[in-house]
């Protein structure tokens, strides 16, 4: 890669990936260097998941950011490529991902999420499947398996 390519600048990442592109090889100067843009961008963008989605601002958010970028780059190149602003467009999308992931882990384990604010989701009456004396009749009856049996 020439010393004229800045990674950090749209036009940068561009040409970078032009090099990575021809290269067919992350194994190269400009992609080492765009993957450790990629790195500092990512603990910026996990600071403001976490400020969003009140979830634990560590090292692991941060490495799911950059995970989410790198599919991000592997999915939709091209678009990232022709974006206006493709820093932009590829920080956003990762971050986005990783946020509704948060989200939905959250609701998927906070138990205030099922008191509250899911709550109109539920049915108003949940019985366990089998409770009443029909159902386990049927449950537990033989069911033949050919003729003559």
């Amino acid at each position: 890669m020439t010393a004229a390519i800045d990674v950090r600048t749209d036009d940068g990442l561009r040409g970078a990936l032009c090099h990575v592109d021809r290269a067919r090889s992350w194994e190269i100067p400009a992609g080492h260097e765009v993957l450790s843009e990629i790195r500092r961008h990512a603990v910026r963008n996990a600071a403001r998941v976490s400020a969003t989605t009140g979830t634990v601002a560590d090292r692991g958010l941060a490495d799911d950011v950059l995970t989410a970028a790198w599919t991000v780059l592997h999915r939709h190149r091209a678009e990232v490529m022709s974006a206006d602003r493709p820093w932009a467009y590829l920080m956003y999308s990762a971050q986005r991902q990783v946020a509704a992931d948060a989200r939905a882990q959250q609701l998927l384990t906070s138990a205030s999420a099922v008191r509250g604010r899911v709550r109109h989701l539920l049915p108003p009456r949940i019985r366990r499947v089998g409770a009443t004396p029909a159902e386990l009749a049927v449950a537990f009856r033989h069911e033949p398996n050919g003729p003559g049996d």
